[in-house]
């Protein structure tokens, strides 16, 4: 996560453990927290209660994913026509860890 001032002229980075220093930015200065899985937050540092901020998660969600996968390199115009079509039901419910998991399910690997 990133956290940064309106100017961008002060920044930090939290770690895994989602821990950052803040001391860098004055009690008055509005702090900008940043995570691609969550809501931008825009916070005076005098405003936080307890060191500790609550960010809302957001949903990411690809509408479609085309992958091709093969054991070897191939020409384009070489490349097998078959598609196959997994909707995000089919890939919640699958409980794959990984694509090639995914796809072997389908019975066509």
């Amino acid at each position: 996560m990133a956290i940064y001032n309106p100017g961008k002229t002060k920044s930090t980075l939290a770690k895994l453990d989602w821990k950052a220093n803040i001391s860098r930015f004055p009690s008055d200065e509005i702090l900008i927290f940043k995570h691609i899985s969550r809501q931008e937050l825009r916070i005076l540092k005098s405003d936080i209660v307890s060191n500790t901020v609550y960010l809302q998660s957001v949903e990411n969600q690809l509408r479609k994913v085309v992958l091709s996968v093969s054991k070897f390199a191939q020409k384009k115009e070489n490349l097998p026509r078959q598609i196959v079509s997994i909707s995000s039901e089919e890939i919640k419910f699958s409980n794959s860890q990984r694509a090639a998991d995914l796809l072997e399910s389908t019975g066509l690997s």
